[in-house]
């Protein structure tokens, strides 16, 4: 190309699909209801964090996420993932998942061992759950009815280590019902949280592993204070939940008419 054949040039983007291959596998693409959390947390590098700390000083997995087996022979460093798409002939696109593949800009991957502990890439995938989560929720707020039926683990396998759920209650007709949506995993009793305290939480919530719905560990549910007298007032018509990984440090606060006597966090039972 020289100048005298050129008229303009154009900076532009190419957008492409590239198929997930196994490992997922046919009976995952059948259970539908768990499949878009699944992929999610397939691209989610865990497996070998998990691995690294049961054995510290062992040998190093190099098992990659879902994400980086398509490296480098199916997705460049020339090129960005935005979306998992998944559609089927009969009824189209089924869902398009955003966080699945969307990162913030970090450093270089780590190579693994001990800069797995630190790295940037970590903080960044744990933001993504959070946002995944997210979105997956609004999405089934959207297009769904019944949401007060909805157990979690119909529709996940994971969920990230703390993240908000739209409840119902008194003022508050729509959302999720905690009893149903955590069931057996709920803690006993929903703690009340300050507002000033829930940003601590969720950064808190970065460094700590998500949450695995297939065993036993409970989940500490909060209420927001603000958000309490917001719907008794009138202001708002909608209760918001906040949800942690037993991991994460206990942040409830007492409040005048909300405190429950019998209850203690050192006491066996309330979580």
């Amino acid at each position: 190309m020289t100048s005298c054949n050129t008229d303009a040039t154009v900076a532009a983007v190419q957008f492409r699909l590239v198929q997930l291959d196994p490992p997922i596998t046919a009976a995952e693409l059948q259970d539908e209801s768990h499949l878009r959390n699944l992929i999610a947390y397939r691209c989610f590098d865990l497996a070998p964090t998990k691995s690294f700390v049961t054995n510290p000083f062992g040998p190093r997995s190099n098992e990659p996420s879902l994400l980086d087996s398509l490296r480098p022979n199916r997705l460049t460093d020339c090129d960005v993932p935005l979306a998992i798409l998944y559609w089927t002939l009969s009824d189209g696109i089924k869902f398009l998942d955003l966080w699945s593949v969307r990162r913030a800009l970090t450093g270089r991957s780590y190579s693994g061992g001990w800069s797995r502990l630190f790295a940037e890439r970590r903080l960044s995938e744990s933001r993504a759950m959070f946002l995944q989560f997210a979105d997956q929720i609004d999405d089934i707020r959207r297009n769904e009815t019944g949401l007060a039926s909805i157990a979690a683990s119909q529709r996940f396998k994971s969920l990230p280590p703390a993240g908000f759920l739209p409840v119902t209650g008194p003022g508050s007709a729509g959302g999720f019902d905690p009893s149903i949506f955590f069931g057996a995993l709920a803690s006993r009793d929903v703690a009340m949280i300050d507002g000033d305290l829930v940003r601590s939480l969720l950064n808190e919530a970065l460094y700590h592993e998500p949450v695995d719905l297939s065993r036993p560990d409970k989940i500490q549910l909060y209420s927001i204070f603000e958000n309490v007298k917001a719907v008794e007032q009138g202001n708002s018509t909608q209760l918001a939940l906040v949800f942690a990984s037993h991991t994460l440090p206990y942040l409830g606060v007492p409040r005048f008419g909300y405190a429950k006597w019998n209850l203690s966090r050192v006491a066996p039972s309330v979580i």
